[in-house]
Parts: structure tokens; sequence; C-alpha cells
């Protein structure tokens, strides 16, 4: 990738200054498989890690998303220590204060993150780093069998997350309905209360004051009508009257 130039970086500020917005958060490459038992690409990965870091600090980006990978064939025990282990190296060598975040994923194939339980392991083998934690994707949490659509259901994988990984880990959301049903283990994401996902997981999530401060970014279809910018702002009328309903 070629290294940002200094008038790059004044324009990217300047269209921060612009639009208003003040936190940003930046995704990695699909490519990066840090879990892969294949020693080179795991040092291309982690290479490309450092690299993406360091353009996320040079342009003031707070925090990089990133798959945690793929077991490829391998014991998936052991690529979720490799995963851990090859993201503190790039942490330590890569420049600025950008957080790494490991998003939670559906499950498909031999991917990594699927449960809570396979982040926290990856989490502990970064040693906890204090520049890591996760983001939560709906569909994807959704796909991989877990339900937030009750009270009950929310704060018992609320409570196995808290005592897992530690709720002030959550960085960000990623806030999509799921086009399969639940447990299918399958990545399809549909527009907010269009798919397989009660409304009320969106409801629960968006009131509550533990994530108040966490950005919750939508990653919904864009429409068949050419206009990406309306169906994004669909969406978000969908998720403000959730949250205005139960102030």
């Amino acid at each position: 990738m070629p290294p940002l130039r200094d008038d790059d970086i004044e324009l990217f500020n300047e269209a921060r200054k612009q639009t208003g917005i003040t936190r940003i958060i930046a995704h990695a490459s699909y490519l990066l498989n840090l879990g892969s038992p294949d020693k080179s690409v795991r040092e291309k990965s982690r290479i490309t890690l450092i690299k993406e870091l360091d353009r996320c600090a040079a342009l003031g980006i707070e925090s990089l998303v990133m798959h945690p990978g793929s077991a490829t064939g391998s014991d998936p025990a052991e690529s979720l220590v490799r995963v851990g282990e090859e993201s503190a190296q790039a942490l330590e060598q890569a420049e600025g204060e950008t957080k790494l975040l490991f998003e939670t994923m559906a499950g498909q194939g031999t991917s990594l993150g699927s449960s809570i339980e396979e982040l926290a392991t990856i989490l502990k083998s970064t040693s906890n780093h204090s520049k890591t934690g996760i983001c939560i994707d709906t569909c994807h949490l959704f796909a991989a069998g877990y339900d937030l659509s009750t009270n009950s259901t929310y704060e018992l994988f609320m409570k196995n997350l808290d005592e897992q990984i530690g709720i002030e880990k959550v960085g960000a959301f990623h806030i999509n309905d799921s086009a399969k049903p639940h447990g299918s283990r399958i990545d399809r994401h549909a527009d907010i209360g269009k798919g397989a996902m009660k409304i009320e997981s969106f409801s629960l999530i968006l009131n509550d004051t533990r994530f108040a401060e966490a950005p919750k970014i939508l990653e919904t279809p864009k429409g068949d009508d050419g206009d990406p910018l309306a169906a994004d702002a669909r969406n978000l009328e969908t998720l403000k009257a959730l949250y205005r309903k139960n102030q």
C-alpha cells in the first residue's frame, strides 16, 4: 500500500472538519489472517496490519476493526492463540494509539471469533493489551446463535461478555439485521426491521447506557434505487425511533 503523503493527511483532516465528525473507525483488509498455520501468510498479515495501524495513527483514526481470521484446516484453538500473539506484536511495533477491535463473526467455514469464548481467548493471548477490544456485529451474533431479543437473553449475553472479556472492551458496534435465520452461521445483512432479527434486539442495545458512548455503525444494504444515502437514512430513522421510544 502506498505511504500517505502530507497533502493526503491534510485533505483528510479538512474533510473531517467540514463534516463535523469527531470519531472515526476504519476496517482492516479482509485478506488478513493472523491465525493461519502458514508462517508466511501470518508474517504478511502482521506487516500489513502494522501499516494499517500506522495509517490510522497518521489520520487520527481511533480504532481499527479486524476480522479475527480463519483456522484454514489447523486446530482452531491454536489459531486463536496465534491471532492474539501476532496482534500483540503488531500493536507493539505500530505507531500511535489506535486500538485494534476484533469483530464478532457469524461462524462460516473455519472463521474464528464467532463466540465470546473464542474472542476471550484471542484477547487473553494478547496479554489483554491496552489497545485491544471487540466490535459487536449484531447480524453476526444472531447468525452465530446468540439471541438478544428479550431482556433475559440480552442480560445473559452481557453477563457472559462481562465475565469473559469485560464490558469496557466493547469499542464499537456494527448495527445490522440478518437476512438469514438464527444460528445459520451465514453472514447476510438486512435492513433494520426487515430481516430475521426481532426489533427489540436493537432497542435493547441502543438504550443500554453502558454503551452510550460506543460508536454504532450501519452496515445495512444500500438499496436498488441507486441512492445509498437514502437507504442509510431510512435505517437510521428506524433506529432513532427505537431510541426515542424508550426515553
